[in-house]
């Protein structure tokens, strides 16, 4: 949560590059930089993660909440959250992208990995994430270029789905190889636990 905010303005960054080059759409500095000044006012990753905090509260059972104490103030439980909130930094995901491809040729750790985002659905999370902030941008986009005329994005999205597979696959690809980068120094017997932990709370 802590890495939405450098996430979604890499994302708009992306999307600025591509309504340039490939709809010819050239979208104005000061609405750009308005919109990732939007992003710090408006992404309170502190204030997320509270309401995360509170709607587990109100959802868990007892007995998934003892699975979860349990395994979280554990020894390995601490290491792997250690780990994760470790790869979250802009630096870590800096690292990653400059070695995404070096991490996929870990082909062990590539499969575990993939275990790992199917049973917690990362990429299906950061996929929904990625339709909402390119709907967000187009959006501006077309309010800045015609000021006043009204905005109908049913295009734009007609468009975007023909492209969600290329895209789902290169997001699959990026949360692999963070998922490889973030469970580095976790051993393989340690994350088999971690897929056993994750197998019986999703039961619940």
């Amino acid at each position: 949560i802590r890495a939405f905010p450098d996430l979604f303005k890499t994302a708009f960054r992306q999307a600025e590059d591509e309504a340039r080059w490939v709809h010819n759409i050239r979208v104005p500095d000061r609405v750009l930089q308005s919109m990732l000044d939007a992003v710090d006012v408006c992404i309170q990753p502190d204030q997320m993660i509270e309401q995360a905090a509170d709607s587990v509260k109100q959802q868990l059972g007892k007995t998934e909440a003892d699975l979860l104490i349990r395994w979280y103030t554990s020894d390995l439980g601490k290491k792997i959250a250690a780990a994760e909130a470790a790869a979250s930094s802009p630096e870590a995901f800096a690292v990653i992208s400059d070695t995404i491809f070096s991490l996929l040729e870990r082909r062990d750790r590539v499969e575990t990995a993939t275990t790992i985002d199917q049973l917690i659905g990362q990429t299906d999370h950061a996929m929904k994430a990625h339709e909402l902030s390119d709907v967000a941008f187009y959006s501006a986009i077309r309010t800045a270029a015609v000021p006043g005329r009204p905005l109908n994005p049913d295009g734009f999205k007609i468009g975007m789905t023909r492209q969600l597979p290329e895209i789902r696959d290169k997001m699959e690809k990026l949360i692999t190889a963070t998922l490889v980068y973030t469970y580095q120094e976790i051993t393989s017997e340690e994350l088999a636990q971690y897929i056993r932990f994750l197998t019986r709370s999703i039961k619940y």
